[in-house]
Parts: C-alpha cells; sequence; structure tokens
C-alpha cells in the first residue's frame, strides 16, 4: 500500500490553496469596490454579526469607513498569497528536516536500539 501525501503537504495543493483563496478575497474586494449599494448592507450586518458573536462586543458601523473594510479583504489577499510563496520557499528544508528524523528512527531501530529512551 503506498501512502499518499496529504494535498496540503505538497507543492500543487500549497498553491492550488493559497490560489484560491487569495482569489476569492480578490473578487470579494472587486465586488466591494464595484457594488457598495448591494455589499454595504451585507457588510453591514456581517460585521455587527461578527463583533457580536465572536468578541461579545457592541459594533456602529459607519458609512466612512467602508473602504478601509474593502482595503481590508484586499490586503489580506495579498497576505494569503505571500504566505502561499513562504510555504513554498521553505517546504524543500521542511521535508529533508523530516526525512533526516525519520532516517534517525529507522537506523536507531535497526541497530537494535530502543526509539524512546528508558
Amino acid at each position: 500500500m503506498r501512502l499518499r501525501p496529504y494535498f496540503g503537504d505538497t507543492v500543487q495543493g500549497i498553491v492550488t490553496i493559497s490560489l484560491a483563496s487569495a482569489g476569492a478575497l480578490f473578487a470579494v474586494s472587486a465586488m466591494m469596490f464595484f457594488l457598495r449599494p448591494i455589499c454595504e448592507p451585507i457588510l453591514r450586518f456581517a460585521l455587527t454579526l461578527f463583533v457580536h458573536t465572536l468578541a461579545r462586543g457592541h459594533f456602529v458601523y459607519h458609512p466612512n469607513t467602508y473602504w478601509f473594510w474593502n482595503g481590508f479583504v484586499l490586503f489580506l489577499g495579498v497576505f494569503i498569497l505571500i504566505l502561499g510563496t513562504v510555504f513554498i520557499i521553505i517546504k524543500p528544508a521542511q521535508d529533508r528536516r523530516i526525512d533526516a528524523a525519520l532516517r534517525r528512527q529507522t537506523t536507531q531501530c535497526s541497530h537494535g536500539a530502543p526509539l524512546e529512551p528508558e
């Protein structure tokens, strides 16, 4: 039986997840930019709901902060792209570190040494 790696642990998976997430956030930001009359009531309801549910606080939405929230969504998309790029860059070193640790455990076991010191 051949083990398949978890999709999020492969380079293809990291690229797919980060591009899909960032693309969705960019699309929401573009909708907020072009369709303000439709998106502003939804934003007012969503922000009030999130603040009340997660922070147990009171939030009053002001229309002059709309562009801040639009920029925040856009920033989150850029942040996810940067985070995905960093994960792709560090993946080879992380894989080498994991392989070295597994080889040490296998070597200890094959030479008769216990895996857990007593």
